[in-house]
């Protein structure tokens, strides 16, 4: 147990230095790692627990999708830090004709969109799980209904901070298509979390 609790300790120094990677895109994406991990656990505690065929099926379904998505947060976590690295590089190219200037607007424009890309991959993931993380509510152990909630709670931390690292990236991106069809999709998780938490079904 102490391995884990280190390598956690790892990261959380990293984070706290005075690196900007990783940060709040990385953080948004293990928070979803943790929210999964959280509903597998529960599902695992509570499938066969009962003699309710409909809770037992119901838990299989929670621990199909949370297994799924769990390891991707992790990779989402990486990716983050992969693409703020890949921005970093980009404003550090050479500017000094015009060819290098525009070859340097053309790196930092792609680098930016693909920052965007991967939180809003997080944050639509979230969007995916979190009403599984309200079927584990109702059919999951009574004894573990602490553990959804808090799963939920990061679940829904990790939307909306991607979704902060989203807008700010698109602040800097000037193709306004790209703008556009992110905003759209931005919108469309927005809109199920508000469906999800309205009239406090969590």
């Amino acid at each position: 147990m102490s391995d884990y609790y280190n390598g956690l300790k790892g990261f959380i120094e990293d984070l706290a230095s005075d690196s900007p990677a990783p940060g709040g895109g990385s953080v948004s994406a293990i928070s979803g790692a943790f929210g999964a991990s959280l509903l597998s656990m529960v599902s695992r505690l509570s499938i066969g627990k009962c003699q309710d065929e409909e809770a037992n099926d119901a838990m299989k379904e929670v621990l199909e999708k949370s297994e799924e998505l769990r390891g991707i947060f992790i990779e989402m976590a990486q990716a983050d830090t992969r693409a703020f690295e890949e921005v970093m590089k980009a404003y550090a190219l050479p500017k000094s004709s015009d060819e290098e200037k525009e070859t340097r607007r053309n790196e930092i424009q792609e680098a930016l969109k693909a920052a965007t890309v991967v939180p809003l991959t997080v944050a639509k993931m979230c969007a995916q799980l979190i009403p599984y993380g309200l079927i584990a509510s109702k059919y999951g152990n009574a004894n573990a209904s602490s553990d959804v909630s808090v799963a939920l709670l990061q679940l829904y931390a990790a939307a909306n901070g991607a979704m902060e690292n989203v807008e700010i990236n698109l602040d800097s991106i000037k193709d306004e298509e790209f703008i556009k069809n992110i905003t759209s999709e931005g919108d469309e998780v927005f809109e199920a979390l508000s469906e999800i938490f309205e009239d406090d079904k969590c």
